[in-house]
Order: structure tokens, then sequence, then C-alpha cells
């Protein structure tokens, strides 16, 4: 549910450089930790 309102967001918002920047790092951000926990997962198997 919050992916969905966070992709939205980004996308509203995908005209204003300056913000879109914002939401790439916001993105990234989540994606590292994600992969984070995968590996975390990984490694403790």
């Amino acid at each position: 549910m919050i992916y969905l309102l966070g992709f939205r967001l980004i996308l509203n918002i995908f005209d204003d450089s300056y913000m879109k920047y914002i939401a790439i790092f916001i993105f990234a951000i989540l994606a590292a930790r994600v992969i984070l926990n995968l590996f975390a997962k990984y490694k403790n198997s």
C-alpha cells in the first residue's frame, strides 16, 4: 500500500526535476534495505 502511494507520488512530481532526484534517492534507500534484508536471510540459511 505504502509502495503504491510512493510510486503514485513519484509519478505526480516527476516533472519537477528537484523532487524527482529526491524521489530517486528515497527509492534507492528502500531498494538497498530490501537487498540487505534478502542478503541477511540468505546468509542465515
